[in-house]
């Protein structure tokens, strides 16, 4: 999942606070609980920026075989899903890259999406038959099958192997409302995302508990708000301390790249209890540039 993560952090640069998703809003009453991997964005705020036409194509590649799906309905209805996804959720478990369940919530409801899914398969030559499984709808296109549970008339939890029914189920099976991850998060970002994991960082030679954060963007100025909760408040005031030093040391060399100045002047680094709090505030263009950079 750790691609998927640095996806999810860059587009984080791109959004802007109102109301929790309606993708959020369905998935927190199925979801279970203790995922090491979520993430929400609120795709309608974020698709005319410009992070996020970088960024999508990486997004939907990453949806593995959703992705191909829903490449295929552009084909063949000219749904475009930048366009005709509404918001989404990412939620990941330990189990592999490709163990993750998505959370659609599309602008058009199931008939219609369903409609345009048997028209994209009859394009490539392949008989589609749904029908139901329980609580899943079923897909059946030759001899293989999909799974996806509708959780109200626009919004659909597919696993990314969309064939993997048991873990869609696993994903679904609810408990997620009462978690303690969730807890400092702010729900009501349009894009926000939390790593529960405990993991060494060995860059500044600390232990993270936890991570989690938002953005928001107005009139194309954008700020990140980031927390890694260390294992004492010693280790955040220690952490600060040496992550400060070295960023320090990478201004006076002279030697970092001029699409960073910005990211060097707005980055604030703050010990707060056991966090260690991260904020820092560009533009549309600067995220895009620093995507670039990432990428080279």
């Amino acid at each position: 999942m750790n691609k998927l993560v640095w996806v999810c952090a860059v587009l984080a640069l791109s959004s802007v606070a109102q109301a929790d998703t309606k993708a959020w809003t369905a998935a927190k009453k199925v979801l279970p609980a203790g995922l090491p991997i979520i993430a929400s964005l609120n795709v309608g705020a974020v698709r005319t920026t410009q992070t996020f036409q970088a960024l999508w194509p990486l997004l939907q590649d990453k949806m593995k075989d959703m992705g191909e799906a829903l490449s295929d309905m552009k084909t063949a209805c000219a749904f475009d899903p930048a366009q005709g996804i509404d918001s989404l959720v990412v939620a990941g478990s330990d189990e592999g890259d490709d163990t993750a369940v998505l959370v659609l919530s599309f602008k058009m409801a199931q008939s219609e999406i369903e409609s345009c899914f048997v028209k994209a398969q009859k394009a490539r030559g392949n008989d589609v038959k749904i029908g139901k499984d329980g609580a899943y709808a079923k897909y059946a296109v030759g001899g293989n099958a999909a799974y996806a549970r509708w959780l109200d008339r626009n919004t659909v939890a597919v696993a990314i192997r969309i064939g993997d029914k048991d873990f869609l189920g696993k994903m679904t099976a609810g408990g997620i409302a009462k978690d303690k991850a969730l807890t400092g998060v702010k729900t009501d970002s349009q894009l926000w995302v939390v790593v529960d994991k405990a993991s060494d960082v060995d860059q500044i030679g600390a232990k993270m508990t936890r991570a989690y954060g938002s953005a928001n963007i107005k009139a194309g100025k954008a700020d990140a708000d980031l927390h890694f909760v260390l294992d004492s408040s010693d280790a955040a005031t220690a952490t600060a301390k040496k992550v400060q030093g070295q960023l320090d040391a990478a201004k006076a060399s002279g030697q970092m790249p001029a699409q960073l100045d910005w990211l060097f002047k707005s980055l604030t680094i703050s010990p707060i209890g056991t966090e260690l709090v991260v904020r820092a505030g560009g533009t549309d263009q600067n995220i895009v540039d620093l995507l670039k950079l990432a990428t080279q």
